[in-house]
C-alpha cells in the first residue's frame, strides 16, 4: 500500500476526512470548541489509533 503514491495519497486524506468527522462528534460530548486542544488530540488518537488497526488487518494473509 505504501509503495503506490496515489493509494498512500488517498489513505492520507481518507485519514484526514475521518478526523474532521470526529471533531464536532468529540465536541459535542465534550462541550468544548472544535478548535480546541482538547477535542483535536482524542480526535487525532484516534484516527491514528484506527489507521494502525486497518493497517495491520489489510497485511495479514488470512481474510
Amino acid at each position: 500500500m505504501g509503495s503506490v503514491p496515489a493509494i498512500w495519497m488517498r489513505w492520507l486524506a481518507a485519514g484526514r476526512e475521518m478526523q474532521d468527522r470526529l471533531v464536532p462528534a468529540l465536541a459535542a460530548r465534550k462541550g468544548a470548541p472544535e478548535s480546541g486542544m482538547e477535542v483535536r488530540r482524542p480526535a487525532c488518537a484516534l484516527r491514528d489509533a484506527i489507521g494502525v488497526a486497518m493497517e495491520h488487518w489489510a497485511w495479514q494473509d488470512e481474510p
